[in-house]
């Protein structure tokens, strides 16, 4: 259901009595149209029943906005969202190498696009990057968290993918699975009972059809996942049923199999491992024919999805009053960092073929990839530079926000290009974690050519972090304010914010 979904209430009680009114799935697609609630009354009605006005193959063209909300006077829970209209506004963009990642990070890893429970459920316990919008509202900022299409791999690097996150699942799975029959075990014990009688296991050679078994049942989870989350795997009725068909099939034949009672070792290894052969082709199969399906996305079509996003919020602000729309600016992680980088250059640029008037009044780059071509390595470059920039290094360089600095409109030399055209620039802060590879060199030479062009551009380190805790820890308690991510993005925003 979309709409009003919750008012925040989980963790700590939050500072000034602020709360955060939750918008969820709002789309934001290039139709121009705003079809969210535009008035203070449509976002009273609890029982809003708004449908999109258009309808994607996936919903990478959607966001969830973050408002601040403040607490009636006896601590309840709000039950309409007050107009502030001197509220900034935040739209923050998921890293994710561009190929992965969601606006709530673990759907990506239940979903068409990536099957890996072990980093889904990580993902789900940090709430990514729900934490970031909530920082943020909690913090009297409003906050956007966007969505958009991703690239894909080509074979066999998605083999290898799947295998990886296969891989990772089953292990993740198993793992669960011994800690149960651990307790099982325990309890058996203090019971007085055989665990081994029960699971029948006479030896360790009894312990790999058992193995198998295991393996076959965790790809009937896959088989129950993709049924119950069967809108992100995009399956008809069609491939639901050719699933379930096939999976019991395999299953009735094992248990024929099983039923007769053969206690041979190699009987048991054959139909086990063909139990756990066969729902693996099914499942896998399954997941591999659609992904193929799937339609890649360049880092153009991101980059447009992204000023679609900046467009849709700026004209939700202006018509709903929730927050200033003239007070926006830009944040993103990783990825999510270079594109909203590379978009207010663009958008500054004179020369550029993305021109507009939209109002960005600073941008946040957590972590940001500003140099594409030091991506060009053995591995990193068919699963990050291919997939979204091609495979030529002049389309690399077109897109690496250090490189457009001294390529504006056609200019090589840096000192010949018109200071006047990047002051135009919003201001930038470019932050990057204590532990985070080439990118802290990076920043600095990006923040300095902006700052020699006469751009506004400071940088900040937070420690003790790295590429990934930066953003899980975004809202962490620290000892000093000023390497708090929250503080310092929020510390950003109010210092360019109109008195």
């Amino acid at each position: 259901m979309q709409g009003i979904e919750t008012v925040y209430t989980h963790g700590t009680v939050p500072r000034c009595g602020e709360r955060v009114l939750v918008l969820k799935d709002l789309f934001y697609g290039s139709t121009g149209k705003v079809n969210a609630p535009t008035t203070k009354d449509k976002l009273n009605r609890q029982d809003d029943q708004r449908t999109d006005t258009c309808k994607f193959d996936t919903d990478k063209h959607k966001l969830d906005l973050y408002i601040p909300s403040k607490r009636m006077s006896d601590g309840s829970s709000p039950r309409k969202a007050p107009k502030t209209p001197n509220t900034p506004v935040v739209v923050f963009v998921h890293g994710g190498g561009w190929r992965r990642g969601d606006r709530s990070a673990w759907k990506h890893y239940v979903s068409i696009l990536d099957t890996n429970f072990l980093v889904a459920f990580i993902l789900k316990i940090f709430r990514l990057y729900g934490n970031i919008g909530e920082a943020l509202a909690e913090k009297g900022v409003a906050c956007a968290v966007i969505s958009y299409p991703l690239s894909k791999l080509e074979m066999p690097w998605m083999l290898f993918e799947m295998l990886t996150s296969y891989l990772m699942s089953s292990t993740f799975l198993l793992t669960i699975g011994a800690v149960l029959t651990s307790i099982a075990y325990l309890l058996s014990w203090i019971l007085g009972c055989s665990l081994q009688t029960a699971f029948r296991i006479n030896s360790i050679f009894d312990v790999v059809p058992i193995l198998f078994l295991s393996l076959a049942i965790i790809n009937v989870f896959y088989v129950v996942t993709m049924t119950v989350s069967k809108s992100r795997y995009k399956l008809t009725f069609a491939n639901l049923l050719l699933l379930w068909i096939m999976t019991i099939v395999t299953i009735l034949v094992y248990r024929r199999w099983d039923s007769k009672g053969t206690d041979m070792l190699k009987m048991k290894y054959l139909v086990n491992f063909v139990t756990f052969v066969a729902t693996l082709i099914w499942t896998q199969g399954m997941l591999l024919y659609k992904r193929l399906q799937v339609k890649t996305s360049s880092y153009q079509e991101q980059l447009e999805a992204v000023y679609d996003s900046v467009s849709f919020v700026t004209k939700f602000g202006a018509e709903s009053g929730l927050f200033n729309s003239e007070e926006l600016y830009l944040m993103g992680h990783s990825a999510g960092g270079h594109l909203v980088t590379l978009l207010a250059l663009q958008i500054a640029d004179d020369c550029s073929d993305l021109n507009s008037d939209l109002n960005i009044k600073g941008v946040i780059a957590i972590s940001g990839v500003f140099d594409l071509p030091k991506l060009n390595k053995k591995i990193l470059k068919p699963l990050y530079l291919h997939p979204t920039f091609g495979e030529k290094r002049s389309d690399w360089l077109k897109a690496s926000p250090s490189h457009v600095m001294s390529s504006a409109c056609g200019d090589e030399d840096l000192d010949d290009v018109t200071l006047s055209t990047w002051r135009k620039t919003p201001p930038f802060l470019l932050i990057t974690a204590e532990k985070d590879l080439h990118l802290q060199k990076d920043a600095e030479l990006l923040c300095q050519k902006i700052q020699k062009l006469g751009g506004d551009c400071s940088l900040q380190t937070i420690c003790p972090s790295n590429h990934f805790t930066i953003v899980w820890d975004f809202k962490a308690d620290s000892s000093n304010e000023n390497t708090k991510l929250t503080e310092v993005c929020v510390k950003f925003i109010l210092r360019h914010a109109k008195c």
